[in-house]
């Protein structure tokens, strides 16, 4: 088998396996997951960093606004990957990667029938 055919071959199941694991909800389950984690350690850090900013408790005034702005766009991170559009739009990668990886395997493989006869015309005539 040549390389001009092993490439979409493999590329095929490879497009075919991520497509397979995106539209099966495997991604979507760690991306809530993380959406979660960034949104609950955002809140977390808003506020320590407005205790701080406040009241001085925890680290100086500097550090404590630095938290809270810090905090505040991890905590709208993690709420954007909540949001259903972010499901919506893995589905949709999930399904073309499928299609995708469909299509180089069917290419490969009609390579390595032409490619079959070609080899085979030449040495029958």
């Amino acid at each position: 088998m040549s390389n001009a055919i092993k490439l979409p071959l493999f590329a095929g199941a490879a497009f075919l396996a991520l497509g397979l694991l995106f539209a099966s909800g495997v991604v979507q389950t760690l991306v809530n997951m993380l959406g979660w984690a960034l949104l609950l350690g955002g809140v977390a850090l808003a506020v320590v960093g407005g205790a701080s900013l406040l009241f001085d408790v925890i680290v100086n005034r500097a550090a404590g606004a630095a938290a809270l702005l810090g905090g505040i766009v991890l905590a709208v991170v993690g709420f954007f990957l909540q949001w259903t559009i972010i499901s919506w739009a893995i589905s949709a990668a999930g399904y073309a990667l499928i299609i995708a990886g469909a299509a180089l395997i069917i290419v490969a493989v009609i390579g390595m029938f032409t490619a079959y006869r070609r080899n085979s015309n030449q040495y029958y005539g």
